[in-house]
């Protein structure tokens, strides 16, 4: 299975190298679209729960952060325990991105952040969801494409930040109501 997914990522990595278009598309949507995605939840969750039952921002800023910071923690612990190499590191290859700071691959932090925040939103305001799984698959997809994740990374991500992410937000929404 482990050589499927190499391959899988490994080819997908390739195709967008080929291209200056998806090397660009890759590189933006592998470093910058989640910090569109976090501000975007950050006004939206302001915005739906910003009423009269929150007397400042801060404490709907403070509830979407524990929201994610659960599902990253788990994240990291993996990581750790793991410390599965990433895909440039393993093959001596290029990636499209340089890392600042190189973690271990599985899982993809970035995928569990970004459908924690899907999972948030569908709570809160389940017609924006679209936009928002649209935005965290790019994200995912450009993770794979840059050359800095596996497939399997972004997959077990976006699982632990979508069943994490969504249960710890609701226990936080009830536990403060």
């Amino acid at each position: 299975m482990e050589n499927i997914d190499h391959k899988i990522s490994h080819a997908v990595a390739d195709f967008t190298k080929r291209s200056k278009f998806l090397s660009k598309l890759a590189v933006l949507g592998a470093v910058e679209i989640i910090w569109l995605m976090a501000g975007m939840l950050v006004v939206v969750t302001m915005a739906t729960l910003g009423g009269p039952r929150w007397p400042t921002s801060w404490g709907t800023v403070t509830l979407l952060l524990d929201g994610m910071l659960v599902p990253w923690g788990i994240t990291m612990l993996i990581e750790y325990s793991i410390g599965r190499a990433r895909p440039f590191q393993r093959e001596g290859r290029k990636a499209l991105i340089d890392m600042a700071i190189v973690t271990p691959s599985f899982p993809s932090g970035h995928a569990t952040m970004t459908f924690a925040m899907c999972a948030i939103i569908a709570q809160m305001r389940p017609e924006m969801l679209c936009v928002f799984l649209a935005l965290a698959i790019v994200v995912v997809v450009s993770r794979v494409a840059a050359g800095v994740h596996f497939v399997s990374d972004i997959l077990v991500g976006a699982a632990i930040g979508w069943f994490v992410g969504g249960y710890a937000f609701l226990s936080l929404i009830s536990y403060l109501n």
